[in-house]
């Protein structure tokens, strides 16, 4: 495993605009990790690591699809490439696999 800045792995960029604090932590609006996510989660691979490594990206999508309060409320603030994608997890249609993961790159295109 490698450790990267979150811009470089996540094509996150912090700042005022992409996180809110509670207390002394920092983290992420939810649109925005959802957003850097799936841009992990699109990326095409070449290789069984990082199709193990997208696998995992996609269980932390799945994970915020079920767990996330406010799930349903960030639809709006999604760029139009990954609305499709998260509304598809959300209503448990995603396409899975690569098979997938191409039809949902060709929208984002």
């Amino acid at each position: 495993m490698q450790l990267l800045p979150a811009q470089e792995y996540a094509h996150f960029t912090f700042s005022e605009e992409t996180t809110v604090t509670h207390g002394i932590r920092v983290y992420p609006k939810l649109s925005n990790y959802i957003e850097a996510l799936a841009e992990q989660y699109l990326e095409r691979t070449t290789n069984r690591g990082e199709v193990d490594h997208s696998s995992h990206v996609e269980l932390h999508l799945l994970y915020l699809s079920g767990h996330a309060v406010e799930r349903y409320y960030v639809l709006e603030d999604l760029s139009p490439k990954v609305r499709r994608l998260w509304k598809d997890i959300l209503e448990e249609k995603l396409i899975f696999g690569e098979e997938g993961r191409e039809i949902y790159r060709a929208e984002s295109d």
